[in-house]
């Protein structure tokens, strides 16, 4: 049984007439990266028989690292769980691996209690390996029992945005000697990573332990079969297909949004040097409701949650939610299996949020703060904390500094204890405005 990530359906488009071509528009076809296929499922097949896998796939935003994985998933008949860090303030510390142990808790009780409940537990030991080893314990075992049943692809998502305890249990795993048929992949932005980041300081231990894929930008040729699976009159020449393989520098997702504005306007010349233009382009098309509700979406994350949208637009769950149909209609936002939706890609969220008046996207966040309270009560502090401070506008009051120490006092509890320094700071910096 394979899983296909929700982002996309994977796999070549075949096929003549109008819904092939169609269906290419929506999904464009996977093409190239034949070197880098051939070693993930080699390393698939490995774990399949008892080796420990670990690979870490790196590339800029929008290079392909999903997709690629995606097409490997439908590939082959291992069982795939998919989990993802937060770009946000507000996650929970070992954010991914909660959602691990979900998966594999659905079919083991005990796993899904025993480490539900160390991530839960107050904990006042001081920081450090003893006391987070039950817990990365608890995890391994259970992953462990579960691939012995079944064999498991377990991929980790956006690493370049994971907390401590995320990285450390990944190196503890990359180090479990227990017998598994476990291969994992991690994704991470070579580019976004700062140096003090954890995934930079583990990063060569990580390595040593598994395999490191670097994805770069599309050849010429694998461009130019991108280009004519379009179909547009002209699109496969020669000259524009070099034009466009310039422009995009061989990234999948800007030469595909560059294609996507050429096919709808056939403005072959002139087109935005800047991919952030390109997508600014698109999203001009958009009637103002649909436009202004996936701004409003902007502010929450990459994770469009439909239930706040609609705190935040003024608007019925259902009128929302028909918005939000328009705009995954339009390929800027696509379903997850629970009925949500997402961003098809950061950058299009980070366009919209950077597009926003300051004032208003103020206002927004204020709005988003006094949402997550009506419907979480106390239990997201972390994410109302970070909304109020971006509201502040460098000048935090007294509910930041109450939400910036409950954030840090729940992240404490629960072993995320650099989360829980970042917000004692933050409780010092309204403490200390300017």
């Amino acid at each position: 049984m394979s899983s296909v990530h929700p982002n996309g359906g994977s796999g070549n488009v075949s096929g003549q007439g109008s819904e092939a071509s169609a269906q290419a528009v929506r999904h464009p076809p996977f093409v190239g990266r034949g070197t880098q296929l051939g070693a993930l499922k080699s390393a698939v097949e490995a774990a399949e028989i008892g080796e420990s896998v670990l690979v870490l796939l790196a590339g800029e935003p929008g290079i392909g690292k999903t997709r690629i994985i995606g097409e490997l998933a439908s590939r082959t008949s291992v069982k795939t769980l998919w989990a993802a860090c937060w770009e946000g303030e507000g996650a929970p510390a070992y954010w991914p691996w909660r959602q691990v142990v979900r998966s594999i808790g659905a079919n083991d009780e005990q796993v899904l209690a025993e480490a539900t409940a160390l991530l839960d537990q107050p904990n006042p030991a001081e920081p450090g390996a003893g006391s987070r080893f039950p817990l990365f314990d608890a995890v391994a075992g259970g992953l462990a029992n579960a691939s012995v049943v079944q064999p498991l692809m377990l991929v980790l998502e956006d690493l370049h945005w994971a907390d401590d305890g995320t990285i450390k249990l990944l190196q503890f795993l990359a180090r479990d000697t227990r017998p598994r048929r476990l291969a994992i992949i991690g994704t991470y932005r070579d580019t976004d990573l700062d140096p003090a980041h954890p995934l930079s300081v583990g990063l060569a231990e990580l390595v040593r332990d598994g395999l490191h894929i670097s994805l770069g930008g599309l050849g010429p040729r694998d461009v130019a079969t991108l280009v004519s699976s379009v179909g547009g009159e002209g699109s496969e020449e020669t000259g524009a297909v070099a034009r466009l393989h310039r422009q995009s520098g061989g990234n999948p997702f800007f030469l595909w949004q560059l294609l996507q504005l050429e096919r709808s306007d056939g403005a072959r010349e002139g087109t935005p040097p800047s991919i952030r233009a390109v997508v600014s382009r698109r999203l001009d098309r958009l009637p103002g409701v649909t436009r202004g509700t996936l701004a409003a979406a902007s502010i929450l994350g990459t994770d469009v949650d439909l239930a706040l949208v609609a705190s935040l637009i003024k608007h019925s769950g259902t009128a929302a939610l028909t918005v939000l149909t328009a705009a995954e209609s339009a390929g800027l936002i696509s379903r997850t299996p629970d009925g949500g939706f997402v961003f098809v890609h950061a950058l299009v969220r980070e366009v919209l949020y950077a597009g926003l008046d300051i004032t208003v996207r103020a206002a927004w966040h204020r709005r988003a703060a006094a949402a997550l309270e009506v419907r979480y009560g106390d239990a997201r502090p972390a994410e109302v904390a970070h909304h109020l401070f971006e509201a502040a506008l460098g000048e935090p009051d007294e509910r930041c500094l109450s939400y910036a120490v409950r954030a840090a006092e729940r992240s404490w509890e629960v072993h995320g204890y650099d989360e829980a320094g970042h917000w004692y700071a933050r409780a010092l910096q309204a403490l200390r405005p300017g």
